[in-house]
């Protein structure tokens, strides 16, 4: 797998001239939901966090996109999602490694072959097939259950968690 993990310099910039400042949409390409930036007195790339402007550090990993961005996104960069099982794969053979967001991937959130519901049956089973399988740890996730086994699962749509993504070649 040639993975790639996406950066915000990966996305387009429209710049939006408003009195002395410059105010910046980041979005995805096609253009998709706008996230608010700014450039600052330094020319510096700032964003929005927590109701505060932030620098934006170029070299982070991409969050807050929702499945339906990071499935676009691929389209036209001619790349692809990883597969659950992949991203699987590289992390166990320490390829990739869970970095401050999870990562959204093509695959569809599945029983694994042999599932037995335990006493905590709704976690996971009534959402079988209506949610997209997540991988890796978000930097809210508790240290002691990080590993490259344990996965997650939202509705594409979502893009409030710390979710990112990173790419495959096509094959």
């Amino acid at each position: 797998m040639s993975a790639r993990r996406v950066l915000p310099g990966s996305f387009v910039f429209t710049l939006v001239r408003a009195g002395a400042r410059t105010a910046v949409l980041l979005a995805l390409f096609p253009l998709a939901r706008p996230f608010a930036a700014q450039s600052g007195d330094d020319s510096r790339w700032q964003g929005r966090q927590f109701d505060r402007w932030q620098p934006i550090d170029a070299r982070a990993p991409m969050v807050h996109v929702n499945c339906h961005e990071a499935t676009a996104w691929c389209r036209w960069a001619q790349r692809r999602l990883p597969t659950e099982s992949e991203w699987e794969r590289a992390a166990l053979a320490g390829a990739i490694t869970p970095s401050c967001v999870w990562e959204w991937t093509g695959s569809t959130f599945r029983p694994y072959p042999g599932f037995q519901p335990d006493a905590y049956a709704e976690y996971s089973a009534p959402w079988f097939h209506t949610h997209i399988s997540v991988r890796g740890a978000s930097t809210a996730t508790p240290e002691r259950i990080v590993h490259p086994k344990f996965r997650n699962f939202y509705t594409p749509e979502r893009s409030d968690i710390f979710v990112g993504f990173r790419t495959c070649a096509e094959s």
